[in-house]
């Protein structure tokens, strides 16, 4: 995949996570637990949620929020990660191989229009992503279980599910080029055996909603 030349603004607004239900028995399972919910009104502005740490430009706001007072701030970059990380073992032994997740998020308009010498030059953004050690290969692996990609046509861009090893080919399968960004709120969900699969809900545009 090119390295993108100009990254998106984003805004995390609210995000959560649980182990996914179980299918339909004769008698109906309990709801599953919320492992790991960010809703970020504890964390001050500028900072990070404590249970985190930080990876370039990136830190909680209080201008913008999903139905709380506070959201995560991701700000432009020509290259390179602005990111939070949990790094939890009982957290990710919790998770397991099966679970759900959403979040709800914004990006700042207008998008930058994707530049470089290739034919399609793209703006590659990791909205959501797990590392692990390939259960085939043995080898470490970056899961990103919400990503997005934008080409050159237009502003549209892809979901896109991608496994990205250090060393060896990537892994990628994603829809066609029919989304654009709006000034909406967008919302994205997840769902997934040893994965996510991506889904968004977009106010009035007919795509495929979260459930």
């Amino acid at each position: 995949m090119p390295m993108p030349v100009a990254c998106l603004r984003c805004v995390l607004l609210v995000a959560c996570a649980a182990p996914a239900a179980l299918p339909a028995v004769e008698k109906a399972p309990k709801p599953a637990p919320l492992l790991l919910t960010l809703d970020f009104e504890d964390t001050a502005p500028g900072q990070i949620p404590k249970a985190c740490t930080k990876q370039g430009a990136v830190g909680v706001v209080d201008d913008v929020a999903h139905s709380g007072t506070r959201a995560l701030r991701i700000e432009a970059a020509v290259n390179g990660p602005r990111r939070i990380t949990v790094s939890d073992p009982k957290l990710m032994a919790a998770l397991g191989g099966e679970h759900w997740g959403r979040l709800w998020f914004k990006v700042q308009l207008p998008v930058p229009v994707p530049k470089g010498e290739s034919k399609f030059p793209v703006i590659h953004s990791t909205i959501v992503s797990g590392k692990a050690q390939s259960p085939q290969f043995k080898d470490p692996i970056e899961v990103r279980v919400l990503d997005a990609v934008m080409g050159p046509n237009n502003g549209a861009f892809q979901w896109i599910y991608n496994v990205q090893p250090s060393k060896r080919q990537e892994v990628a399968n994603g829809s066609k080029y029919d989304y654009h960004y709006t000034d909406e709120e967008e919302e994205g969900c997840s769902v997934g055996h040893g994965a996510f699969r991506p889904g968004v809900k977009w106010r009035g545009s007919g795509a495929t909603p979260c459930k």
